[in-house]
């Protein structure tokens, strides 16, 4: 079975692969909640594996009012791929 460390990579880079064909009028708007807690989940399961990453990676996507109600996160879908690309850039130190 492949290690932690791989399938959190895979997990992180299918978030931005996806993003990365979405169109760039489409990268304005709000990231879904559900993408967000996805991420926020990947961010947290990096940060208990390699404690020594937690201090540099992205903060959480919060969710507030009035994206809240709209089932909306407070980050774009241009912010999401700049933090997947930051969360894949702290991986590769770990090679």
């Amino acid at each position: 079975m492949a290690d932690l460390k791989a399938l959190l990579r895979v997990r992180i880079t299918s978030i931005k692969s996806t993003l990365e064909r979405q169109e760039r009028h489409g990268k304005k708007e709000q990231a879904s909640i559900h993408i967000a807690n996805n991420f926020n989940s990947i961010i947290s399961d990096i940060s208990s594996e390699f404690p020594d990453l937690a201090s540099s990676l992205p903060s959480p996507i919060y969710s507030n009012f009035p994206f809240s109600d709209l089932g909306l996160s407070d980050a774009t879908y241009l912010d999401l791929e700049i933090y997947c690309e930051q969360v894949l850039s702290l991986l590769d130190l770990l090679e």
